[in-house]
């Protein structure tokens, strides 16, 4: 039985519009039978090694649809796919005009009616015509991709937050407060409390704001917040990530920012990501990442979350900030896509080849009764996301 689908709408209700009466399915729940992937072709060359390990390492079962802009950008994803020797079958090739932004988590909120048999998307479609990625607006274009990729009936809302910053678990969805900062700037809302009770309507779900304080690499709660389980997350907490950051030594630091600089190499068309493999990066996210508003910030969540009655699990999570970089860096073991096979649940876990890092995000993982698939996520780390950023998947029970 379907209960998620992948269609988004380009014309938006207005609030006094009936709330949809669905649930935001939690990011833990159902198997993945579906799984959409945009192929960016500012992004193309560093995305193809994280998307050709999704395609060839998910369960076979498991079909993709990937949007694609350049025909340049589909070959050479196809070529990798082909050394690994994945079944065609599997995969759909979706064109599009007018270009393809990188995140597809960000078009998309999924949600099930309250008998769990049909599918709905959220979108405000005035949202997304503001966001930009790289050198290329997101056009209306890249809408009308996604209306096609799935069957489903789509449901559109006025809410207006990325698809990466809400997170949903079995009994709240929790957003960063970015987008509650974006909403009153825009002026969309009065207040945080109309803020709150416009996405408890259309969501169907308790919400909860994270306050991260203002911190402009923490935007959407995916990169430090995912749930596992019920009354589970697993948490980021870069005083952790700078303890095995330490513990790696100079040997395995440098050893990883060879491999931050190869990948940069990549970026032929994006200044911010070629201004990492310039830059001693190990050494500016020990720094960022161990000040203390930072360490406040984190902490504060943990200590609300255990309030809220919630299991923490920590693992590494090291951000550099945009703004004050000039370049975005996620390494980040929260933005995973779960699956469940076989009555055991599986993560799809980005890695970035820093051992001491990857390893110990693993194990925390594994504790948990995870099968962990490792995913090269380095590329889109580069460019401030990971796996759960560039994955929009559909679910059956």
């Amino acid at each position: 039985m379907v209960i998620l689908g992948a269609v988004a709408a380009t014309v938006f209700t207005s609030r006094d519009a009936t709330p949809p009466a669905v649930r935001l399915l939690a990011e833990d729940e159902g198997r993945v039978r579906e799984w959409i992937l945009f192929l960016c072709d500012e992004y193309a060359s560093m995305f193809v090694p994280t998307q050709a390990d999704l395609v060839s390492k998910t369960d076979a079962k498991i079909r993709f649809r990937i949007v694609y802009g350049e025909e340049r950008s589909r070959q050479g994803l196809a070529r990798a796919l082909a050394v690994r020797h994945v079944d065609p079958a599997r995969v759909t090739w979706v064109k599009n005009v007018g270009g393809v932004p990188p995140w597809a988590r960000d078009y998309f909120l999924a949600a099930a009616t309250a008998d769990g048999t049909s599918a709905y998307l959220l979108h405000d479609a005035a949202h997304y015509g503001r966001l930009r990625y790289g050198r290329r607006a997101t056009s209306a274009s890249t809408l009308a991709a996604v209306r096609s990729l799935a069957g489903g009936h789509p449901r559109s809302t006025s809410v207006g937050v990325d698809g990466g910053a809400v997170v949903a678990a079995r009994d709240r969805a929790f957003v960063n407060e970015d987008a509650l900062l974006r909403a009153l700037a825009e002026r969309a809302f009065a207040d945080e409390a109309g803020f709150r009770a416009h996405l408890q309507a259309t969501w169907g779900l308790p919400v909860e704001i994270l306050r991260t304080g203002g911190l402009d690499a923490a935007h959407h709660c995916d990169l430090y917040l995912m749930p596992a389980g019920p009354k589970r997350v697993v948490l980021g907490s870069p005083r952790l990530a700078i303890e095995l950051l330490e513990s790696a030594g100079r040997e395995g630091r440098a050893r990883f920012q060879k491999q931050v600089r190869s990948m940069a190499s990549m970026a032929s068309r994006n200044d911010a990501v070629r201004l990492l493999g310039r830059i001693d990066v190990a050494a500016r996210l020990r720094q960022e990442n161990s000040a203390p508003n930072r360490l406040r910030a984190f902490a504060s969540i943990k200590r609300r979350l255990e309030v809220l009655g919630y299991e923490c699990v920590e693992v590494p999570l090291l951000l550099l900030d945009g703004q004050r970089n000039g370049a975005e860096f996620t390494l980040s073991y929260t933005n995973v896509v779960q699956d469940h096979r076989g009555g055991k649940p599986t993560v799809y876990l980005p890695t970035y080849r820093f051992d001491v890092l990857d390893n110990a995000a693993a194990r925390a993982w594994r504790r948990l009764g995870y099968e962990v698939v490792r995913i090269d996520a380095l590329g889109p780390a580069l460019n401030g996301g990971g796996v759960h950023c560039l994955s929009q998947v559909l679910r059956a029970r």
